[in-house]
């Protein structure tokens, strides 16, 4: 039926989809294999490919948010690197969300408002878990630069060639979140 078809049962095929056969976003037709549905089931919920894809890079903008909270809360720093193949299936989708959101308007307002949560995690985790004694929010500028290396280290894990290891990624992580400018009182 079509009003029972929502966007995440596509958003989590077409996450898995694009894992395994590069960013060409597949056809109505091979979603709807993926979710056991009609191509003319999918079409008519969502009438295009570009509606499809604004849709679901909303959900998945909302899903990975919280997800990524849900890390940040339990692993504090190094919530915000992968730890297990989930996690890092969840970044290459994210990686592959941003691309996508290059050329459409909607998904890349979806992309932007992702980009936006992570930087506010950033700051709220910095303000959170800042040593006894200090005070204040953490910089502006510490928060984009931490958050312009989360990204730089988020390329590095997840490139087929001249990749970086997890150990070095939360390294070097950890190095960044020992800077004076942080700590001080």
């Amino acid at each position: 039926m079509i009003n029972d078809l929502d966007a995440e049962p596509i958003m989590f095929a077409l996450n898995e989809l694009i894992a395994t056969d590069g960013l060409d976003v597949p056809s109505f037709r091979r979603l709807g294999r993926a979710i056991n549905q009609s191509h003319s089931t999918v079409a008519s919920r969502f009438g295009s490919k570009e509606a499809m894809l604004g849709r679901v890079a909303e959900c998945f903008a909302d899903h990975y948010d919280e997800q990524l909270q849900r890390r940040a809360a339990w692993g504090g720093w190094e919530g915000f690197l992968p730890r297990t193949d989930d996690d890092h299936d969840w970044l290459r989708a994210r990686a592959a969300w941003v691309e996508i959101g290059r050329g459409l308007a909607d998904v890349g307002a979806a992309c932007a408002r992702l980009v936006r949560a992570e930087a506010t995690l950033l700051q709220r985790t910095a303000r959170d878990r800042r040593p006894v004694g200090t005070r204040g929010e953490p910089p502006d500028e510490w928060v984009h630069e931490a958050h312009l290396l989360l990204l730089g280290l988020w390329e590095r894990l997840l490139a087929t060639s001249d990749g970086i290891a997890p150990a070095e990624a939360q390294a070097l992580w950890a190095a960044r979140l020992r800077t004076p400018r942080l700590l001080s009182p």
